[in-house]
């Protein structure tokens, strides 16, 4: 309940990261609507391209510059923030998983490579 009170004070989130495969802070931030500002890191590159929720930075300077311009622009600060609620809403949002889980168990449940074929020896 802390972390969410205090992201949600946050104006930009800035997540350096040199190596990553996912990022649980990263949606965490888009599900508060908070633009990131994040390292270009193959996963982040990714998330922020699909997402619109962010800006990618290559160097340190890169990073105070992205920075600076979502604390000035607020036009792209409310584009991203937006970008990010409806991401979340419509890709990764918990019902969205959800549904997307039964569709997969369903698919696996029905298909009829899975069938069973019980053979009794005597």
């Amino acid at each position: 309940q802390v972390f969410d009170t205090i992201l949600s004070s946050a104006d930009v989130v800035v997540l350096p990261y040199k190596l990553s495969s996912q990022s649980g802070i990263l949606a965490h931030c888009m599900a508060f609507a908070r633009p990131v500002v994040t390292s270009e890191t193959e996963a982040m590159r990714y998330i922020i391209d699909r997402s619109g929720a962010g800006l990618v930075a290559r160097t340190p300077e890169d990073f105070v510059e992205r920075i600076v311009e979502l604390l000035r622009d607020e036009s792209l600060w409310q584009r991203l923030s937006n970008n990010a609620r409806e991401y979340v809403q419509n890709v990764i949002g918990w019902s969205i998983v959800a549904d997307r889980h039964l569709q997969i168990y369903s698919e696996v449940i029905e298909s009829p490579t899975l069938e069973s074929r019980i053979i009794y020896v005597d």
